[in-house]
């Protein structure tokens, strides 16, 4: 009989130990809590800032304004629920293209990444019935020409 095989980010882990039940409704059973006002910041904000990076990586730098563009549709998507509590996507739009900008003028030009999203090798755990997977952010070369996450 062949074991199921569950596959689980890595960066779950930590929540699947906390909680195995909360885990399991998130996870497995696609329950959803609505996201909070902070969480999609820094989601939309990771949408902005990988745009632009990978636009250069790609060989076709964009401006960060453009790459605002990603941050926006991120924070206004009316398809996932966030609780604003008490604010508006409007403020936190505010906020994150100052974080966005300041990133894209002065972080991103001092490193010099080599991968944007880089999916990690699928690694099966199978007397466990576990596969781990998920994205590295970014991946970058750094002084002394190793790599480092």
């Amino acid at each position: 009989m062949q074991k199921t095989i569950i596959p689980i980010r890595a960066s779950s882990l930590a929540e699947l130990f906390d909680c195995p039940a909360r885990w399991e409704a998130k996870h497995i059973l696609k329950m959803r809590l609505p996201s909070s006002a902070a969480a999609r910041l820094g989601t939309a904000i990771h949408a902005g800032t990988a745009a632009f990076d990978q636009a250069k990586l790609d060989g076709s730098p964009i401006t960060a304004d453009d790459a605002a563009g990603a941050l926006v549709d991120v924070l206004h998507d009316t398809m996932e629920e966030v609780d604003w509590d008490g604010s508006q996507p409007a403020d936190a739009e505010k906020v994150a293209l100052a974080l966005h900008t300041r990133y894209c003028a002065e972080i991103a030009p001092q490193q010099d990444y080599v991968a944007v999203e880089l999916a990690c090798e699928r690694l099966e755990i199978t007397d466990l019935g576990l596969a781990l997977t998920g994205t590295t952010d970014r991946v970058r070369r750094v002084p002394d020409g190793r790599f480092g996450i």
